[in-house]
């Protein structure tokens, strides 16, 4: 099947779909390429005032070199080979202009200083030091190389050589390492892309060396290792794969969340050693291809589900590179023009367009501009624009049909990531190790208005009064391409929960958050729903706001705020949100560039009443008299127990979200567990497990090993059978944080745990991420009976960062019960909820809340349900002894739980008196409850028995 037959097939995401929506295509040819050149050109303004002679002791003969000359750094060789790749395809873009001699000059120059300060060189940089033989140096290589081999026929012989010389030696080094294995929190794909760079190049350029053997198989491996996941059946290269990379989904994290920026990198990485192959020869690149090009669709199919009609990549858990850097331009060209991707010849028009746009805005040559990272990110866009213009002028499909992005839902499980994308813009949710969410409204033209909505973190999700959330549950998640609906329970440190209700579908994206204070927490009016707002030169002079008492244009880096007395409020025409009950709106311009490329204002919802339950519709591509007139058919409804939005839906109609309130006060609180014995999967001599459970807050344990893609673990047995409800986990949050970042924790765990750190058996109960500088209180749904309990450490911070932890530190991990195992407290915590706990009408032992007459003492004491009419499991049924007698039968829970049984007798329905039978026999086992004959002495009269139950002592 075609890529454009499967987008045909596509469904609507919401009502109200149009047919030109779902699929906008038509025939392009490589017009970006052209886009490209010109910002090259323009880039040269800047490049040139970067550019400085060598002069310095030590320096290379006749070099010189863009940016610091630092051997080490992104502003060094790396920016400085990576500007050369950009004038060298100025070279060969344009062979009669004037410009060229003093192009090919600087590239000479700058080709002469790395290569002869590589380590296999003399020379010396600015700070008196070689480079190479480093993690990201076959990289650097690649790009001093790609750029002689693009000018190589005009370039002195000795220059040529001595590039040849140092590009040997590190593709040497690289070619005597394996390609590394990692995924989780920090995937290896884009060092083991990268690294193929020096190879590929080396193998298919230095044809006459003897090493093109080795370097040609050690880039086979380290192409075809860069996108690998755990299960290789069916996978054609599967002999080849050493290494793990990517989630089973094809996902990837790196820095520590979900990262779509270097799950797009190491493709870009791919399509670069390709590329630089086929330059060099087109025969190796041939052998090669198959490597190169593997995994890459089905990365692909991944990725683009973050595809927004502006072009660009969106990142549901916040970006750490600049926005809007436009550096996959290289990346979507290979897959554009090298497998004829309609969604990434479409999504590369655009960024075509937004590259230059920028660039026209900085009006220097600049790509990023003043509010980027300077020079280094100048020379990654410089270079990546460079090999997009390349890949088109070697494309494989120099024309095809470019088709915009389709309607698409999608739930990324182990990266934790919900996205929804349709007619209405693209709509996120983040419950991993960052906790976000993203409202983001279709571009209103490419390239000018493409953007409004920032990744701002933490944003959105939890926010308010209890302050930032610090951990993340899944509840419920039901969605397709219709729309979703979820449901997040936030851990607010221990200030207490807020749980979170998720509805998208149609014109409406909505919210309502419960905060869940933990006793003795107050409240101050608080920001809720923040979301970022982009607001800057590339977006426009500054951003118009308008609500129900008026409007005014917030001039961007303004520093203002605006507190709006309204019930809705809209942004630039094309971004209404309404929230409520009661509260005002609060606009913060930025007074800078507050984020690495852009300024981002910030737009929240502080309540009136800031631990009461609130809610949020945003209404996405909606202008100012759409956004009244949907905020006009809200409604907001408080009972005692729930609270009830209703907003505008699909088709017309209203959509609805029901929230339970907290309880006035916990019944059955919880009460901390003892614990028997301890161990762990390693440790530290000073820092034993014990300190874990000791509950002194100044000892702590520390794992003998990092948890990087093993996992480390605590195990706690208990004393008896416990009815664990909830835990806590304290991390030591020093300089930092040093404790666990991804956690699971397993229930009833048997035999010996194996050297994965994973157990193979047990009850999971809990999956989440933890903040580097917060206690996790996690509750579980119901109870669980458990002897034991096992914390699996999947992930750690070190100092706050999760890349590598050298171990992982847990101050104490608490547990807590409610009320013992298969006790009556036990037993309701099981059917009703806090709120109806804390309602004796619906959970006292005489009430019968399902009017089955059965009370809820006698439902407890037979195993029935007290939710659901079944008194037939209370009834006493005649039952004829052997011997006979007088008989019945009648069902009894296995475990009593305190309630005591009595049989009792009456002649006349008023006076009851106590009996004993004389036998009691098992007729029948279930699972909770057993099915009972008690035997009486016949009777010479009619007389009447019952059973029964008294209501334990603790009631």
């Amino acid at each position: 099947m075609t890529e454009a037959v499967s987008f045909l097939r596509r469904v609507a995401f919401l009502a109200g779909l149009t047919a030109s929506w779902l699929l906008s295509a038509r025939i392009a040819g490589a017009n970006s390429a052209q886009t490209y050149l010109e910002a090259l050109v323009d880039f040269q303004r800047y490049g040139d005032t970067i550019w400085r002679e060598a002069a310095h002791a030590n320096a290379p003969a006749a070099a010189g070199y863009f940016g610091d000359g630092k051997s080490a750094g992104n502003g060094g060789i790396r920016g400085s080979c990576g500007v050369a790749v950009a004038y060298a395809a100025l070279v060969r873009a344009f062979p009669s202009d004037p410009a060229r001699p003093a192009r090919l000059a600087k590239v000479r120059q700058a080709l002469l200083y790395a290569a002869n300060t590589h380590v296999s060189g003399a020379g010396r940089c600015v700070d008196q030091l070689q480079w190479g033989h480093d993690w990201q140096t076959a990289m650097w290589a690649g790009s001093m190389g790609l750029a002689c081999l693009l000018v190589e026929a005009d370039l002195p012989p000795d220059t040529v050589e001595a590039v040849r010389r140092a590009l040997a030696d590190e593709a040497a080094y690289r070619a005597g390492i394996p390609p590394a294995s990692g995924f989780a929190g920090d995937t290896k794909a884009e060092e083991n892309g990268w690294d193929g760079n020096v190879l590929a190049l080396a193998a298919a350029w230095l044809a006459a060396d003897p090493r093109v053997p080795l370097w040609r198989e050690a880039a086979k491996s380290y192409l075809a290792n860069t996108y690998t996941v755990a299960d290789t059946s069916g996978d054609p290269l599967a002999g080849w794969i050493s290494t793990v990379t990517l989630y089973p989904d094809f996902s990837l994290e790196n820095h520590g969340f979900y990262h779509p920026s270097y799950q797009m990198v190491a493709g870009m990485s791919l399509g670069d050693s390709w590329l630089m192959a086929r330059l060099a020869s087109p025969a190796m690149a041939a052998e090669l291809q198959p490597f190169a090009e593997h995994n890459v669709l089905n990365v692909w199919s991944n990725l683009n589900q973050m595809m927004l009609d502006s072009g660009e990549l969106a990142h549901p858990a916040g970006l750490d590179w600049e926005l809007h850097s436009f550096e996959h331009n290289s990346y979507l060209a290979w897959i554009a023009s090298h497998f004829n991707d309609p969604l990434a010849r479409w999504a590369d028009d655009r960024i075509a367009r937004l590259t230059r746009y920028r660039q026209q805005v900085n009006g220097d040559g600049r790509f990023v501009g003043p509010s980027g990272g300077g020079f280094y990110r100048e020379a990654v866009e410089a270079r990546r624009t460079a090999i997009a213009w390349l890949h088109w002028q070697h494309a494989d499909f120099p024309a095809g049909a470019a088709a915009a992005p389709g309607i698409s839902f999608t739930h990324l499980k182990a990266v934790r990531v919900i996205a929804g994308r349709g007619p209405f813009g693209f709509v996120s949710l983040s419950y991993g190790s960052r906790i976000m969410a993203l409202v983001e409204p279709p571009a209103q033209s490419v390239p000018a208005h493409a953007f409004l909505t920032t990744p701002r973190l933490p944003g959105i999700l939890g926010l308010g009064a209890l302050g930032n959330p610090t951990g993340a549950r899944l509840v419920s998640l039901s969605g397709n391409e219709g729309g979703f609906q979820a449901e997040l329970e936030l851990t607010n440190g221990v200030k207490g929960l807020t749980r979170t209700y998720v509805h998208c579908a149609g014109p409406g994206v909505a919210i309502v958050e419960v905060p869940w204070p933990a006793e003795g927490v107050s409240g101050l009016p608080s920001s809720s729903f923040t979301a970022g707002v982009e607001n800057d030169p590339l977006t426009g002079p500054g951003r118009l706001l308008e609500w129900a008492g008026g409007s005014t244009v917030v001039t961007n880096r303004s520093g203002v705020t605006h507190d709006l007395a309204s019930g809705w409020v809209c942004i630039a025409e094309r971004h209404g949100l309404a929230a409520g009950p009661a509260g005002f709106f609060r606009y913060q311009a930025a007074a800078s560039y507050n984020r690495s490329g852009a300024a981002e204002d910030s737009l929240s919802f502080v309540a009136a009443e800031p631990l009461n339950a609130r809610y949020a519709v945003w209404f996405p591509g909606c202008d100012a008299a759409q956004t009244r007139a949907n905020a006009g058919r809200i409604t907001w409804t408080a009972t005692a127990t729930h609270v009830i939005l209703q907003f505008p839906g699909p088709g017309g109609g209203l959509a609805q979200i029901t929230a339970p309130l907290p309880p006035a006060g916990p019944a059955y609180p919880p009460y901390q567990l003892p614990v028997s014995s301890v161990t762990a999967s390693s440790w530290q001599a000073a820092y034993p497990p014990t300190n874990g459970v000791d509950r002194l807050p100044g000892t702590f344990w520390v794992s003998g090993r990092g948890p990087t893609n093993h996992a480390e673990w605590l195990a706690v047995a208990f004393p008896r059978l416990a009815a664990v409800s909830s835990f806590q986990i304290q991390p030591r949050t020093e300089n930092g944080g040093y404790g666990p970042a991804g956690v699971q924790l397993l229930l009833n765990v048997s035999g010996a745990i194996p050297s994965s750190g994973r157990p193979a058996n047990g009850e999971q109960v809990f999956e989440g991420i933890l903040a580097p500088d917060a206690m996790l209180n996690a509750r579980l749904a119901t109870p669980i009976p458990a002897t034991n309990a096992v914390l699996v450490v999947t992930g750690a911070y070190d100092r706050g960062n999760t890349n590598s932890p050298r171990n992982v530190q847990v101050v104490e991990l608490s547990f807590f019960e409610r009320a013992q195992p298969g006790s009556y407290g036990d037993w309701l915590l099981h059917w009703f909820s806090d709120g109806q706990l804390a309602n004796p009408v619906i959970t006292g032992p005489d009430s019968d809340p399902d009017a089955d007459g059965a009370p809820n003492l006698a439902e407890f004491a037979v195993g029935g349900n007290p939710t659901m009419p079944d008194a037939e499991l209370a009834a006493l049924r005649p039952w004829t002894p052997a011997a006979g007698g007088f008989g019945f039968s009648f069902r009894e829970r296995k475990i009593p739980g305190g309630a005591q049984r009595r049989f009792e007798r009456s002649d006349d329905l008023s006076i009851w008196v106590e009996t004993t039978p004389t036998q009691i026999t098992n007729l029948m086992e279930f699972p909770d409850a057993w099915l009972r004959a008690a035997v009486f002495p016949a009777e010479k009269s009619q007389a009447f028995y019952r059973v029964k139950f008294i209501a334990p002592p603790d009631l």
